[in-house]
């Protein structure tokens, strides 16, 4: 049931363990979401614990006292290798984020994770999904919720960025994650050149569905198209291209932020 030398259930145990501040039950709820989204329902692990307090196999965040190439031992391959690559701290959480510069613009190489208290998911209700996918927002919530500093790009801002990786035919895959870690096979064309790091965090309807986690990642952007639509951008697991789809604004869909 596993497209590599472990199985579903442990590749999904050992992407999961190395997230930082993830507790064992979180852990263990995470991998559940794996392997239920990786084998579309046929494999929903189990489990029985008589845990009474919180264990973690890693603390949480980059130790204060790392610099350089210590720090650089967390990011992944194709961020270390990029030389525009930076930090960002948001201050109303400390979440650290990294940040890319592709061509004139400075963008946020990680969905977005900060919860403003309303408009907002984790997959699933999950807290540990938020770790790797970052939060699902509406659009109202999108539009408010990027650090002092940043703000939701609208259409001709994703253009620049289609554009720049040559153009909505190509720009998908190259805007995504490599390999099939967190996208399900083929990923196609995905090269993630620029190391926007684009992940499939799925999406979720105002009806309390989540969906697609594994299949597409979806950013709203801040341009909208009437009271109740707003335009988002998309890549998919089977397709290079980057596609541009009004939803309603009540869907909760990704946000990357790009620098003001």
């Amino acid at each position: 049931d596993g497209t590599d030398r472990n199985g579903l259930y442990t590749s999904a145990i050992l992407e999961s363990i190395i997230i930082p501040g993830i507790s064992i039950l979180q852990m263990i709820q995470n991998v559940r979401n794996i392997v239920s989204a990786k084998s579309g329902n046929n494999q929903v692990p189990w489990e029985s614990t008589s845990l009474t307090g919180d264990f973690f196999f890693r603390s949480a965040g980059v130790p204060s006292e790392m610099s350089g190439k210590d720090i650089e031992a967390y990011a992944p391959d194709n961020y270390r290798s990029n030389e525009s690559a930076g930090y960002l701290t948001d201050s109303r959480d400390n979440h650290r984020y990294r940040t890319v510069v592709i061509g004139d613009q400075v963008w946020l190489a990680e969905n977005l994770a900060f919860d403003p208290g309303g408009g907002s998911w984790t997959y699933e209700n999950t807290a540990a999904s938020a770790l790797i996918y970052g939060r699902l927002y509406d659009w109202v919530t999108a539009r408010m919720v990027c650090p002092s500093g940043w703000h939701l790009p609208g259409n001709e801002e994703w253009s620049v960025l289609s554009d720049h990786l040559g153009g909505d035919s190509v720009a998908g895959g190259r805007m995504k994650e490599k390999g099939t870690r967190h996208w399900k096979s083929p990923n196609t064309g995905a090269t993630d050149e620029a190391g926007f790091n684009a992940l499939p965090a799925g999406a979720f309807y105002s009806d309390g569905k989540f969906f697609d986690i594994w299949l597409d990642g979806r950013w709203w952007s801040e341009t909208e198209e009437s009271g109740s639509n707003a335009w988002s951008v998309l890549t998919t697991y089977n397709d290079s291209a980057f596609f541009r789809r009004l939803v309603f604004k009540k869907m909760g869909l990704s946000v990357r932020c790009v620098k003001d």
